[in-house]
């Protein structure tokens, strides 16, 4: 469920961001649908490295 959270909210970022660059015509919202689903997939991986990354890390020690 979070996997999909990710995505929605990345495609929806990309999706608004390209909505401002290209003008609105029919070309341009294949265009702009293909950014915002390249977009969710891109937020979707960077975000599951980040916790990955986040829940491997190593524990402070007591000592320092």
């Amino acid at each position: 469920m979070n996997r999909l959270f990710d995505f929605s909210t990345g495609t929806l970022m990309t999706f608004i961001f390209s909505h401002s660059l290209f003008p609105s015509d029919l070309g341009n919202i294949l265009i702009r649908q293909l950014l915002s689903l390249a977009g969710g997939i891109l937020s979707t991986i960077v975000i599951a490295r980040l916790k990955r990354r986040w829940d491997n890390r190593l524990p402070p020690s007591a000592g320092v």
